[in-house]
């Protein structure tokens, strides 16, 4: 009977100690089990996981636009329209003929074409299934 009686000790030392080693790893990485949002609510693995649904990958799309005469087409406007939110982004060339969008959501298409006087290029879709980053487009103004 004697024996039993400092194992409850010793178990409940160890409890302690247990709790202790775990509120001072929490206390030297504040993230540990938390995802990158911060939330520590999703599923992962503790530092450095996120959740995928919500970190939004973004891409770029760039190029030129010349004339039909192979130069480039200084004072064309280049458009780009989100197809989910029906917004227009534009940028005026300057004598280098390109043009540059950025932070465009991969989860959408987008139509972009030029336009320059009173001519316009036919829509080029920009397809959200593209897995590239960076999207380079020539465009040719008649």
């Amino acid at each position: 009977m004697g024996m039993k009686r400092p194992f409850l000790p010793l178990l409940l030392l160890a409890g302690f100690l247990v709790t202790a080693a775990s509120v001072n790893a929490a206390a030297q990485f504040p993230g540990l089990g938390r995802n990158a949002n911060g939330t520590g609510n999703e599923k992962g693995l503790g530092i450095g996981t996120y959740d995928t649904k919500t970190v939004v990958h973004e891409r770029t799309v760039n190029g030129m636009v010349k004339t039909k005469d192979g130069v480039p087409a200084k004072g064309a406007v280049v458009y780009l329209k989100n197809d989910g939110n029906k917004s227009v982004k534009s940028v005026t060339l300057d004598e280098t003929g390109k043009f540059r969008f950025v932070q465009l959501s991969r989860t959408v298409d987008y139509q972009l074409w030029v336009e320059m006087k009173d001519k316009k290029t036919d829509p080029k879709t920009i397809s959200q299934f593209d897995t590239r980053d960076i999207i380079s487009r020539e465009l040719t103004i008649q």
